[in-house]
């Protein structure tokens, strides 16, 4: 997908909200492959499931 997107000049993006802060053994999950990207989403659920 890098290389595509360096190809054709599209901006490479990580959805990071499921499996970023740590929960892959890295900070980010797309660290374990060395990847550099232009947008990654981050979020964190902070009310435990009780609001939909």
């Amino acid at each position: 997908m890098r290389r595509l997107a360096d190809n054709y000049g599209w901006f490479l993006i990580a959805d990071e909200v499921m499996t970023g802060v740590g929960r892959t053994g890295k900070w980010f999950a797309i660290e374990h492959w060395g990847i550099d990207v232009e947008l990654m989403p981050l979020g964190k659920g902070l009310c435990g499931g009780i609001f939909p």
